[in-house]
């Protein structure tokens, strides 16, 4: 859920990751329509692109973002990740992406979780 955090402790509380698509970028024109001339922006690749194309723009409403100084601080994103490498590592040690549950990156390591429980745990460069 995208907030607009003002305060240290906000900050503190809105802290963490859940991989989801959630409307940030209707978060950040709140606090631009707000006034705040200076912002930090948190969000994944494609939100962080879409904020630069919206700096960049002299069209419309967009260039109210061209006024406001926006930090922009990137997480990780699953989509970054090429499917079929993916696909190829895991089949390299036997695991076939049918058969997987569900993948995270927690602590600077891939996990999969196998539909029959069973989890495999991977160093992020054996995905390079």
């Amino acid at each position: 859920m995208p907030i607009v955090a003002k305060t240290r402790e906000e900050i503190l509380e809105s802290s963490g990751s859940i991989y989801s698509h959630s409307m940030t970028l209707e978060a950040l024109m709140s606090a631009v329509k707000q006034g705040m001339n200076s912002v930090a922006f948190v969000g994944t690749s494609c939100n962080i692109d879409a904020v630069t194309k919206m700096q960049n723009s002299s069209y419309g409403f967009l260039h109210l973002f061209m006024q406001a100084k926006v930090l922009k601080l990137g997480l990780f994103c699953m989509d970054t990740f090429y499917y079929e490498g993916i696909k190829a590592v895991l089949e390299s040690y036997g695991i076939m992406l049918e058969n997987v549950e569900s993948m995270k990156i927690r602590k600077g390591k891939f996990e999969v979780i196998l539909k029959d429980g069973k989890e495999h745990i991977f160093k992020l460069s054996d995905f390079d």
